[in-house]
């Protein structure tokens, strides 16, 4: 896979490095928090991050730090640059739009220009006994909770810029290959999902059951006494980089930021879906599709390297996916799975 994945993987970790020195963030600083995680991480999973760092020349640490960039710099890095009253230097990195219904699911995902050329569709077979095939979504070495596994397990997510550090536990993009790796059914996905809390996400899930979950999840802290919400999806679930319940709203960096773009999101999943009570993959596409030249938007073109821009997109149910790379359009593959 690291071989596959070469050219990525190197540019992403030139981008890195150049992120870490605009945000001030000290490499050895970054390679000592990386040896905390490192701890978490079963021991197939370090054999892994080895055979990236075989195949691209890189180290281990410096593979380790596209593993964990997003829980690094959202769960660590960012509460600690809020602490020292320089939040306003954490641009917001994501703007994905993610929704669906019990069937069927999807996202727009939305990065930094500048992260565009990191980003691959992966396909791979895990093989033994019970072989296992995942199509997911990568950022150089990172594992995105966005794709499905040949069991009909699928998933697809949204981070969220709050004030509280997450912690030391299993890192997500390791989490997400554990999960389409081993998970059958959508509580199996989210007993590994909700293990740890580097970061803060909400993810939305369903399987082959019909059995879909619209999860919100905050890092443990003492402020709240729970830091999990699920929701099972009835008709239709949305969620983008804002939360919707109240008392974990209020840990949001920016309150307002991806407001409009939720309401929005809602209100056409819910014209779509009403129209004969379900979503198809190619209605996801064409709301994935919505762009009014507001903050309201789901499909973001490139403005600038360090603006959030869709950057794939996907829609799946259990009998095939729809992806593309670059902002939402019906230009894109099917994969039968």
């Amino acid at each position: 896979m690291g071989q596959q994945l070469i050219q990525q993987i190197t540019y992403f970790h030139g981008l890195l490095l150049t992120v870490a020195e605009m945000n001030g963030i000290s490499i050895e600083e970054a390679t000592y928090l990386m040896t905390i995680y490192d701890l978490s991480i079963p021991e197939e999973y370090k054999s892994f991050i080895q055979g990236i760092s075989d195949a691209t020349g890189l180290t281990y640490y410096e593979v380790m730090f596209q593993v964990t960039w997003l829980d690094l710099y959202y769960g660590i890095l960012i509460p600690m640059m809020i602490q020292e009253a320089s939040a306003q230097a954490t641009a917001q990195m994501a703007a994905c739009s993610a929704l669906g219904s019990d069937k069927t699911i999807g996202q727009n995902f939305d990065v930094w220009g500048a992260m565009g050329p990191t980003i691959a569709y992966v396909k791979y077979t895990i093989l033994g006994r019970h072989p296992t095939t995942v199509f997911s979504l990568w950022t150089g070495a990172f594992c995105q909770p966005v794709g499905k596994n040949h069991r009909d397990l699928m998933m697809v997510v949204n981070l969220l810029q709050i004030v509280l550090p997450g912690d030391f536990g299993t890192p997500t993009s390791i989490k997400t290959m554990m999960a389409f790796e081993t998970a059958r059914t959508s509580e199996q996905c989210l007993d590994i999902m909700l293990s740890s809390f580097p970061a803060a996400y909400n993810y939305i899930i369903t399987d082959r059951r019909n059995n879909g979950f619209a999860v919100q999840t905050i890092p443990i802290n003492p402020y709240l006494p729970e830091n999990i919400d699920i929701q099972e999806i009835d008709t239709f679930a949305v969620r983008t980089n804002t939360y919707l319940r109240p008392d974990f709203f209020a840990f949001l960096i920016d309150p307002t930021y991806s407001a409009a773009r939720q309401v929005k999101a809602e209100e056409l999943t819910d014209a779509e879906y009403n129209d004969n009570r379900k979503l198809s993959t190619s209605e996801i596409i064409d709301i994935l599709q919505y762009n009014d030249g507001t903050d309201a938007s789901l499909n973001r073109p490139f403005i600038g390297l360090f603006e959030p821009t869709t950057s794939a997109f996907i829609s799946m149910n259990k009998h095939y996916i729809k992806f593309g790379i670059g902002v939402a359009s019906d230009d894109y593959g099917v994969m039968c799975m």
